[in-house]
């Protein structure tokens, strides 16, 4: 389509119209309108994002995650899962152990009422 403004290609399909402009920069400027119709008015409709809501493996608590993270693989929620971690990564340790047993020791007198005897 030539107009005072310019020249323009029409595409129309099922009843759905668009105008381009022509860009002359283009070697095939039709396929180039069809392109960026298809683009506007896609055959198939946008599928909704699949929900990644789980239920904990170890706790049954309902999570639904922000973003897919390595507990979400795990299917752990996030009180669950930094559990994990402190397990995998003290594993085995002695020096770690020591200083939880001092730790808990220590919270423990904490706790006890001062004229206990024992």
């Amino acid at each position: 389509m030539m107009t005072e403004h310019g020249t323009f290609w029409l595409v129309e399909e099922d009843g759905q119209v668009e105008l381009f402009r022509a860009t002359h920069d283009s070697r095939t400027p039709s396929l180039e309108a069809t392109r960026r119709f298809r683009e506007l008015h896609p055959k198939e409709p946008p599928r909704a994002p699949a929900r990644l809501d789980f239920a904990c493996r170890r706790c049954g608590r309902s999570v639904t995650p922000r973003r897919v993270a390595d507990h979400v693989t795990r299917q752990l929620c996030p009180a669950c899962a930094h559990t994990t971690r402190e397990q995998e990564r003290y594993h085995g340790d002695p020096e770690y152990h020591a200083r939880r047993v001092t730790y808990s020791a220590m919270r423990y007198r904490l706790r006890r009422p001062a004229g206990d005897g024992s």
